[in-house]
């Protein structure tokens, strides 16, 4: 919509601001962000944007929770506490989502969240989580979603497939030396 979200999760005075594409002008600034006191280089995990009932949402990642705003007017519509994530204290993953379903793969756990009942609270009396697993998961490599399954990488270099509908982990391999890239899914 002619909009880039900015994400600003440092550790003092954290915000999200949303800038007109073709003039730079800022269009709103949510300072409301929570602080994280462990952190000295914040964090930077890029957003996404879903629509909800025909209006674009951003879901940004933060600290300890996943919060959705209006794209257009940067209200806060949505959130859910993760809780304090371990791992180093660079969050660069982003969260990943395949219809309905938001995957969010961190350095402790890996979670997936009902983007739908999200969005309902405090209506649905159901929990958004779906499911959980601990795993040394992604910290600065972002995941990817295919053919039903989530790949990632730590920052050690543990790779691991993950079944995107149980959150089972079908595999893990141990690859050489550390890892930061984030993964990408081709045909097959």
């Amino acid at each position: 919509d002619g909009i880039v979200a900015l994400v600003c999760d440092m550790p003092e005075s954290p915000y999200i601001a949303a800038l007109d594409l073709a003039s730079g002008r800022e269009l709103w600034r949510y300072a409301g962000r929570p602080e994280c006191p462990y952190s000295k280089s914040g964090n930077s995990r890029t957003p996404i944007v879903k629509e909800w009932r025909g209006q674009p949402v951003l879901l940004a990642w933060g600290w300890d929770a996943l919060e959705a705003y209006d794209l257009h007017t940067g209200n806060r519509m949505a959130g859910y506490l993760l809780g304090p994530q371990s791992g180093s204290d660079d969050k660069v993953a982003s969260l990943i989502s395949d219809g309905d379903r938001l995957f969010l793969a961190g350095p402790g756990k890996t979670c997936c969240l009902s983007f739908s009942r999200l969005m309902e609270q405090p209506v649905t009396p159901h929990s958004p989580l779906l499911w959980e697993t601990d795993i040394d998961g992604a910290n600065c490599a972002s995941p990817v979603f295919a053919e039903n399954m989530i790949f990632m990488v730590s920052d050690a270099g543990r790779a691991a497939c993950l079944d995107s509908a149980t959150g089972a982990i079908l595999w893990q391999e141990r690859l050489k030396g550390p890892h930061a890239s984030s993964l990408v899914a081709a045909a097959g």
